[in-house]
């Protein structure tokens, strides 16, 4: 990660922040640092009272992904709760797999893991197209919970989908049959054509423009680099 991409507004206060400790130490802190610093932040915040802007945050990655995985067990899951309805949420489930068209209209995938990600790809497509517009709680749920536990999909699955009161067996209908398939070639358009080309899985990006500094702490400490960019931010912000 390179700190000359990151915005003026971190350096300033981890420079504060150093400049804090440093003084602390040998007994020079005062009243006029706290205020400076107490400055630095209200700079950077919006006022309280304009209209609240969502975020918009895209994750393409794959089902049987060890970094994709880690990712939504560790950064995702833990949390999307608290940042519901801060942000707009487009999860696609493709990755570094490749497609084909048969001249009868059916596709075809080869995906980076295998069939069994393949198919986890396509019941995750399933239960995005059948769930995202009126229940997207249960989504985040299910998707969060699949992800983490990826070793058996087969077995853990319906038990994902019966906590999040999701019918298992609608999802593998559809992910076995062609309106899956043509889900998932969707999401693989979309991956496809995204500039510039994705190279690394998990890719996440935020108002549809990547930024190799924000994937990297995306990846690792999602919280902090939300609570940086959204302009209104919620309690878990300052917890």
């Amino acid at each position: 990660m390179h700190c000359t991409n990151f915005s003026k507004m971190i350096i300033r206060i981890c420079l504060f922040a150093a400049y804090i400790l440093q003084n602390v130490c040998i007994g020079d802190y005062n009243n006029k640092d706290e205020i400076n610093l107490i400055n630095i932040f209200e700079s950077s915040s919006i006022n309280n009272n304009e209209p609240k802007k969502n975020l918009n945050i895209t994750v393409f990655y794959e089902s049987l992904c060890p970094d994709s995985i880690d990712f939504f067990k560790n950064q995702f899951s833990r949390n999307w709760r608290s940042f519901y309805g801060y942000l707009n949420v487009e999860l696609v489930p493709y990755g570094k797999a490749n497609q084909t068209k048969s001249k009868s209209g059916n596709y075809q995938f080869t995906c980076q893991h295998g069939e069994d990600e393949c198919f986890g790809n396509r019941i995750q497509a399933c239960a995005i197209s059948k769930m995202y517009k009126e229940h997207r709680k249960q989504l985040f749920g299910f998707i969060s919970c699949y992800m983490s536990h990826y070793t058996n999909q087969e077995k853990n699955g319906p038990k994902c989908a019966s906590k999040y009161n999701v019918s298992w067996m609608v999802l593998k209908r559809c992910a076995n049959g062609k309106e899956g398939f043509n889900l998932l070639a969707k999401l693989g358009n979309r991956t496809h054509n995204f500039k510039p080309k994705i190279t690394y899985i998990p890719t996440i990006v935020f108002n549809n423009m990547y930024d190799e500094d924000d994937n990297y702490v995306a990846a690792s400490d999602l919280k902090s680099l939300l609570c940086i960019k959204l302009d209104n931010k919620p309690k878990k912000c300052w917890t």
